[in-house]
């Protein structure tokens, strides 16, 4: 019998920072709280032992004494190697929209995201995975 407790609710959360406390309701006699993550669009439920004491504390703080925070500029998601991440693999190769630009697509260390990323960028930043991924496709006639 699987162990409920174990199960990750949140799919963005290995791959991301915590960002901030966006809103929260009540489920029965569990807290949920809606929490936005750095450089990305999509949020997650998660309930309260799940984050950090001190933020909880600060969004109930905040949305007792009636603050609003301050509008955020909206500010595009990092993918690629703008989250900072390391290359694990290339999984495919594509042509992308109206020019038909080649892009991979790329594995991360540590993330189950996969991101398109130019092949330029690539063959700067990861040159040996450009190569492997190369290899594995070449058919010598």
């Amino acid at each position: 019998m699987r162990d409920k407790r174990k199960r990750n609710h949140s799919k963005t959360a290995g791959c991301s920072e915590f960002k901030k406390i966006i809103g929260h309701r009540t489920r029965g006699e569990r807290t949920y709280y809606k929490v936005q993550w750095e450089g990305q669009q999509l949020h997650t439920w998660e309930l309260e032992k799940n984050l950090d004491a001190d933020k909880v504390a600060e969004y109930k703080r905040k949305t007792a004494s009636g603050e609003q925070s301050p509008p955020e500029t909206k500010e595009k998601p990092r993918i690629g190697f703008q989250r900072g991440l390391e290359p694990k693999r290339i999984v495919g190769m594509y042509e992308v929209g109206e020019t038909n630009a080649l892009m991979f697509k790329i594995e991360w260390n540590g993330c189950k995201t996969r991101d398109l990323v130019t092949v330029d960028e690539a063959k700067e930043k990861c040159p040996q995975l450009v190569i492997e991924f190369y290899e594995k496709r070449i058919s010598w006639v």
